[in-house]
């Protein structure tokens, strides 16, 4: 039996409509099993035996989107073993397959009354898709795509349609298929599994089932398990509460700290003050812009925003980059100005507090200081949720609405600098380029901002600024010293985060990209291309030139581009081989290349009309890269062409001579 903290089985199941496979890799041993079950062999009774053994020796079973699905199946299989196990294998696996279409095509409404829920399971479950959040909208992802994300050698499709018979040939066709599966979600697993860890110690210390829950949700439960037992009332009965409002009046929100000198910002004050919105619907429902110090700065809703126009910018002698954010934004204004949804008042004020001054005993490795970092962050979006026991939108609006105000203010301040010059603001904080001279003026400013709205700065200098626009940039810190050798050693195995100096010196510089130039991403966004970034990002900050960067780049997952298929269009592939057209339809995701002989990918639309993808280009699909050699085709030109277009974006058309260093 498995170590107690590695009981893990990743698994995957495939139903066809004569056919059911199951393959089962234990993550500690490395062991595998599958059972079939199809006219050809019947494994229900070995199959049945393992699941109990599973259960009883309390293993985990580990897969992705499981909770909806092959869990489901399972279950079906556990609770019907008796009436199947008389029948034949072909009888059997149409039974599962029936099974599972009732699960999959379910509408939405129903599905609680058809899905048996987490906690009613005969055995335990882990659902990385759950966990990871990837069923919410904003950040839905397949495992294909993380397939692709995560550069696995094999993006594999269905290798039949699910409502066809499978051949007693084909079974190890599927079988290859499924396995292919359950070794991706192995991969994700272990690059994810510290999620788990944290799950476990949380649903342990807050007596909470946690284990499949999102961050967000994580949030939301322990933060209300805590609340209602500070009111003194269940759970159920805190979900239940809501402030509801017709209208807030923005004049009303703003803080009576507020001052301005400038004009613009005044006329922006005065805006505010004659704005009422619906309060249930503050989405866009306020606007604004001006034009300050060279900046186009924009005021909503969700945040302020505004940067100078794309260029370099850089410290030097005489001038430095300040970086200057507010230490906890969001929370430290709802704490130190109280605001707190209605319904909740005084009881959530000191228990959000709570979490603030806790939050600070544990160290930031520690998975309490990041789920407390969590549900501080979480209230401000968790006021605007109708489905949230936090909902109160004037809560929202206080707390955005002030956040620039405030930013603003200090902005203003910073900005009377002589010689300065503002070069973004964003949400929490901004950039600005000051006098080395004013050093001290710049330090005065922002205790003076500090006194006026109790709340901490936190300011460190950059060495430059790459510039897109304020969302695309990349910041390259000022130099630091590693405490030791072993330190800056270490230090180097997390590049790309980090420019090195003179080892001897054990000098290095800390960069921050973001938007487009990011090269560590999140598993669901898109990497296409991202060797174009890292060129990019040895450009400005290495001092090497495209050529150098594409030339010697040797990863061929780093030049390939993915793409999703959706609803309304399909993925082709248009050719000419010996002079006939071909047309390939392509998998749901396919991941390419960019080659000097391949041929056009488009999307085909179901409603007529086409889009092509890479337009300029011609490409290669690759889903399978068993072997990770860069083809003699690939069209290097290609990659650097594009490397030029966003550094002219950024420098203006210069020759392709690196000026900065």
């Amino acid at each position: 039996m498995a170590n107690t903290d590695e009981r893990y089985i990743i698994y995957d199941i495939e139903t066809y409509c004569n056919l059911s496979t199951f393959c089962f890799l234990d993550y500690a041993s490395k062991k595998k099993k599958q059972f079939v079950i199809h006219q050809s062999r019947n494994e229900l009774d070995e199959l049945y035996k393992f699941l109990r053994s599973t259960q009883v020796h309390k293993y985990y079973l580990v897969g992705f989107n499981n909770l909806a699905f092959d869990s489901q199946v399972i279950q079906f299989i556990l609770a019907t073993y008796e009436m199947l196990k008389g029948l034949t294998g072909d009888t059997i696996s149409n039974l599962i397959y029936q099974k599972a279409q009732e699960v999959i095509t379910v509408p939405e409404k129903e599905r609680f009354n058809i899905l048996i829920p987490e906690s009613r399971l005969s055995i335990m479950q882990i659902d990385l898709y759950k966990q990871k959040h990837y069923d919410g909208k904003a950040k839905r992802t397949s495992l294909k795509w993380l397939e692709f994300t995560m550069n696995f050698p094999n993006i594999e499709e269905m290798p039949l349609p699910h409502y066809e018979e499978v051949s007693e040939e084909d079974v190890e066709r599927v079988l290859e298929y499924n396995w292919n599966d359950v070794n991706a979600t192995h991969e994700f697993f272990e690059r994810m599994k510290f999620e788990t860890v944290l799950r476990l110690k949380l649903s342990e210390q807050y007596q909470l089932p946690l284990l499949n829950a999102s961050e967000p949700r994580m949030a939301r439960e322990i933060l209300a398990s805590l609340l209602a037992k500070d009111m003194g009332i269940s759970v159920k009965e805190l979900k239940d509460k809501r402030t509801f409002r017709k209208e807030i009046h923005l004049g009303k929100c703003i803080l009576p700290i507020v001052k301005f000198k400038d004009e613009k910002f005044k006329e922006l004050v005065a805006q505010l003050k004659k704005t009422i919105i619906n309060a249930n619907s503050i989405k866009g429902a306020f606007v604004h812009s001006i034009n300050y110090k060279g900046i186009d700065i924009e005021y909503g809703v969700g945040g302020i925003h505004g940067a100078v126009p794309s260029g370099v910018y850089m410290s030097d002698d005489e001038y430095v980059i300040k970086t200057v954010d507010v230490k906890s934004y969001y929370p430290n204004m709802i704490i130190n100005y109280g605001f707190a949804p209605a319904h909740l008042g005084e009881t959530f004020a000191n228990r959000y507090k709570w979490f603030y001054t806790e939050r600070n005993k544990y160290n930031k490795k520690d998975p309490i200081n990041y789920i407390f970092k969590i549900i501080l962050n979480s209230v401000y979006g968790l006021s605007n949720d109708i489905n949230s026991f936090l909902y109160d939108t004037l809560t929202t609006m206080k707390t955005t609405i002030n956040g620039q105000l405030l930013l603003s203010m200090l902005a203003e301040s910073l900005s009377d600098i002589p010689s300065s010059k503002l070069l973004m603001l964003n949400t929490d904080g901004l950039e600005i380029r000051i006098p080395r001279s004013e050093s001290e003026n710049f330090e005065k400013r922002c205790k003076d901002w500090e006194k006026i709205t109790n709340l901490e700065l936190e300011y460190e200098e950059y060495e430059r600024m790459i510039i897109g626009d304020v969302n695309n940039y990349i910041a390259v810190f000022s130099k630091k010293a590693a405490k030791s050798e072993q330190d800056y050693i270490q230090l180097q195995k997390d590049e790309p985060n980090y420019i090195y100096s003179d080892p001897e010196s054990l000098e290095y510089n800390i960069v921050k990209a973001k938007g487009r130039f990011e090269l560590k991403l999140d598993y669901h966004k898109n990497p296409s291309g991202i060797v174009i970034s890292r060129a990019i990002y040895d450009y400005f900050c290495k001092g090497v030139l495209p050529e150098e960067s594409i030339l010697g780049a040797k990863n061929l997952f780093d030049f390939c581009y993915g793409i999703k298929k959706k609803s309304d269009f399909e993925i082709v592939l248009h050719s000419v081989k010996k002079g006939e057209h071909i047309r390939e339809k392509q998998q749901k995701v396919c991941r390419f290349y960019i080659s000097k002989n391949g041929g056009k990918l488009v999307k085909e639309y179901s409603k007529g009309g086409i889009t092509s993808v890479n337009a300029s280009a011609l490409v290669k699909p690759c889903n399978r890269i068993y072997e990770n050699i860069i083809p003699d085709d690939l069209d290097r030109d290609y990659y650097i062409k594009e490397c030029y277009k966003e550094i002219h974006g950024i420098e203006g058309e210069k020759s392709n001579q690196l000026l900065l260093f």
